[in-house]
């Protein structure tokens, strides 16, 4: 069972390229303006003239989410309702089939697993259930621009298949870990993310994850509608974001640890 909670939202980042694409490190044929990795990320964020930077912070979210797993025969499907709060509230429930029901909860000081209303284990942390990684995705240009880590640069431009050019920026995480971003640069909206990570066997690999269906919010925010996540080329994991609400007044009594 431990193997269903820890990868229960484990999201693995994405391709960044592919074969036959041409790189280089100047910006995109009719770029206007400055090309560094802030300015792009800002331009992504707030727009070209900055006309949604003056909408509200996000203080907290509500998302509900669908997962599928293709690693196990059958497939593992599983379902969820994560909540999160400024500065570190988060809770995430588990349901549906294939799943035992269960709610990883933490109030930024505690945490515990919780199973027919009953705690079960403590010091539960956000890395163990994907909650870190999923709150990574939504946040995504905000992570790239401002997150813990290095700062981010502009790695090169890539003319794709289609004609088109990707945009990729790269970032090393707080545990020095590499992220690679790709950004269609005509929409400026995240296509695909590569992290490198220390696998449980000391190796060091690519996880790729592919974003779907991504449409900006009424904030202006690119939200991915679905994530997949691929190892070594294969689908390893569908995450699907059924609904997803800011702002909605969530109270720290939402996320309280008995």
């Amino acid at each position: 069972m431990r193997t269903v909670v820890v990868s229960l939202l484990l999201l693995l980042p994405v391709l960044a390229g592919s074969p036959g694409c041409r790189s280089f490190a100047e910006p995109p044929p009719g770029w206007e303006g400055e090309f560094s990795a802030r300015s792009v990320l800002e331009r992504a964020l707030f727009g070209p003239d900055g006309e949604r930077a003056e909408q509200p912070e996000v203080i907290d979210l509500m998302a509900s989410i669908e997962l599928v797993r293709h690693d196990t025969e059958p497939a593992f499907r599983s379902s969820g309702i994560l909540l999160w709060k400024k500065p570190g509230f988060w809770s995430l429930e588990r349901y549906g089939p294939g799943a035992d029901a269960a709610r990883f909860v933490s109030d930024g000081r505690r945490s515990a697993e919780i199973r027919d209303g009953q705690i079960v284990r403590r010091a539960v942390s956000a890395t163990e259930v994907g909650v870190d990684r999923l709150l990574r995705h939504l946040f995504l240009l905000e992570y790239f621009k401002d997150g813990p880590g290095a700062k981010a640069w502009i790695e090169e431009t890539v003319r794709n298949q289609e004609g088109g050019y990707y945009l990729r920026i790269a970032k090393e995480d707080e545990l020095g870990h590499l992220w690679v971003l790709s950004l269609d640069a005509e929409t400026l909206l995240p296509v695909a993310l590569r992290e490198w990570f220390s696998s449980a066997d000391g190796e060091y690999r690519a996880l790729d994850t592919r974003f779907q269906e991504v449409q900006r919010d009424a904030r202006g925010t690119p939200v991915p509608r679905l994530m997949l996540s691929y190892v070594n080329g294969r689908l390893y994991q569908e995450l699907r974001i059924r609904d997803l609400a800011w702002n909605r007044g969530l109270r720290p009594i939402d996320f309280q640890v008995p």
